[in-house]
């Protein structure tokens, strides 16, 4: 199942929903199960809340934290630039999603509470001062 997620505050985006894959939790959660390339404050394992309007799961409200965090990376060159740094971020057991064609990327990474996030951000930061890619923090995880 998808729930709908209003798209008010991304100014890069051409569209006004994005749909996330989610598990029904059958006690009124529902877990998030992608990486959205759209929407900020949410990632992948949260558990949100849904109303439905009109036949359809409208997001409502962050219940629990997945401890996941989600970072978005754009690129103006191949998948296999892409891939050709990835291995960095792999090895920090990080996951991605990608859409677009060559010379317009963009790519969902999902960071799961086993890497340090911070190295996730520090390798990003250097190959954004090379000009191999621009990323945005679309929900950086607090741990308590």
């Amino acid at each position: 199942m998808k729930i709908c997620f209003e798209l008010n505050e991304n100014p890069h985006s051409p569209y006004t929903v994005e749909r996330l894959w989610a598990v029904d939790l059958l006690n009124g959660g529902y877990k998030i199960d992608n990486s959205p390339f759209d929407v900020y404050d949410i990632s992948h394992k949260d558990i949100v809340s849904a109303k439905c309007v009109d036949g359809e799961l409208v997001f409502q409200t962050v219940i629990k934290r997945g401890q996941h965090s989600t970072i978005r990376i754009r690129l103006n060159s191949s998948h296999a630039t892409f891939l050709g740094f990835w291995g960095e971020f792999s090895q920090l057991n990080c996951s991605f999603e990608g859409a677009g064609k060559n010379g317009n990327r963009l790519y969902s990474i999902d960071v799961p509470p086993s890497a340090d996030v911070k190295d996730v951000l520090q390798k990003l930061a250097d190959l954004e001062k090379q000009g191999s890619l621009e990323y945005e923090e679309a929900h950086i995880y607090q741990r308590k």
